[in-house]
């Protein structure tokens, strides 16, 4: 059981409640299929290991502010083709177009993730601040049916902030009237939700299901969704 009473509850999506991984390599596979790369000599293991590189990369520049969503998009596919010496511009933009299509429309959910929230939406305000772009997210909310459950989205290109940065809580934190120390932030990312929470006065939870280690410590740490039912 939480010290603190909480009022508001704010969750990130990617990899917390909306299942990422799965979702991802869905689509990946079937672009991958349908553009004749396992014709190439490729194996999409490789090429999903290279391309999840690639793009991690891509998302940490573009959290600091280094490079903006134009140019994440531009580079993801054409970064991971150009390491097969593929240099088709025409294969990379047809990637990106397919992937940001169809990969919103997955379904899949982290385990625990709706019997958690039917649990809590009864109980707390719940608010989604996420990284992800607006209309992808958007899109990811509805086609999941996670949508019913949130009062509130803030995206980084409404609060004009990314996660860690305090605009984007503060942001939130507006948004939903809510106070910090009645918040507190659900998150996967230790910098982004947990390190960025904890720099504005907001509690957190890190949602760690792979058993990671890390010197950061977190208010509290669970490794099912299942466990907020129990802890809030």
């Amino acid at each position: 059981m939480a010290l603190r009473s909480y009022e508001t509850l704010f969750f990130d999506l990617d990899h917390t409640l909306w299942d990422f991984h799965t979702n991802s390599t869905t689509v990946l596979k079937e672009i991958f299929t349908e553009t004749g790369l396992h014709l190439k000599g490729l194996e999409f293991e490789e090429f999903y290991t290279v391309y999840n590189r690639v793009n991690d990369q891509k998302w940490a520049l573009y959290r600091e502010g280094k490079i903006d969503k134009y140019r994440l998009r531009k580079e993801r596919f054409a970064d991971t083709l150009a390491h097969f010496q593929i240099q088709e511009v025409h294969l990379g933009n047809y990637f990106e177009q397919q992937y940001v299509e169809r990969s919103p429309q997955q379904t899949a959910l982290m385990p625990g993730a709706l019997e958690a929230l039917n649990y809590l939406y009864e109980k707390y305000q719940l608010a989604i601040i996420t990284n992800g772009f607006t209309s992808v997210q958007l899109v990811k909310l509805k086609s999941s049916g996670l949508d019913k459950y949130f009062k509130e989205i803030v995206t980084s290109e409404m609060a004009g902030a990314n996660k860690p940065e305090a605009k984007i809580f503060v942001t939130a934190l507006k948004k939903t009237q809510s106070k910090r120390e009645e918040t507190i932030m659900i998150g996967d990312h230790l910098e982004a939700d947990i390190a960025g929470a904890r720099n504005v006065g907001i509690d957190q939870i890190w949602y760690n299901p792979e058993g990671q280690k890390s010197d950061v410590k977190p208010t509290y740490e669970i490794d099912n969704l299942t466990a907020l039912i129990s802890l809030l």
